[in-house]
């Protein structure tokens, strides 16, 4: 495919997203996650497209208000048959969300894929093992920083757990120095 024949696919899409009169949204909900009661309500649109790198797509067009602008739009893709209603491809994207939210923080704060690993398929196990042992290490070392129901993040955590390592190493260091000065005077 041609760079300018990927550009207008893209175009077509983003096109659709930017010019769609809000009158061809439809309503629909989608029953929460585990743990919350009632549901969602969402404004979807959905269309078969063919993209000439992917093939045959269904392209949902998902808000959380009437009203939202193009900018707060999903764009969610898929290659399932037709008999998909568009209501079951935003569901299972409300499913999939933290699993992708998970994968984002061990890339972007645990480092994951950023390792200097050859292609050999042990030390890529090796790479993931580690930055799955720093994930857990941080949820149990502070396991009183998660409250539940309330949203917290690997970020939140590496934060908490910097401050209290650095603050144990100052108590310590004062500790020491000031034991220092009664031994010497």
């Amino acid at each position: 495919m041609h760079k300018n024949e990927r550009n207008s696919a893209e175009w077509r899409i983003k096109d659709l997203v930017t010019r769609l009169p809000r009158k061809h949204y439809k309503r629909t909900w989608v029953p929460r996650l585990s743990g919350s009661k009632g549901r969602k309500t969402f404004w979807i649109y959905s269309k078969r497209l063919c993209l000439r790198h992917i093939g045959d797509v269904t392209v949902v067009l998902s808000k959380k208000g009437r009203n939202v602008g193009p900018k707060h739009t999903k764009i969610l893709v898929t290659n399932l048959a037709d008999l998909v209603p568009p209501r079951e491809v935003v569901c299972a994207y409300q499913r999939r969300w933290p699993v992708e939210q998970i994968n984002r923080e061990l890339k972007t704060d645990l480092g994951l894929g950023e390792h200097q690993v050859s292609g050999e398929e042990g030390r890529i196990e090796k790479s993931f093992g580690i930055a799955m042992m720093a994930y857990l290490l941080l949820i149990r070392a502070c396991h009183q920083e998660i409250v539940p129901g309330k949203a917290w993040s690997i970020s939140q955590l590496q934060h908490a757990f910097r401050l209290r390592v650095i603050t144990n190493q100052v108590a310590h260091n004062v500790k020491t120095r000031l034991t220092r000065t009664r031994k010497a005077a």
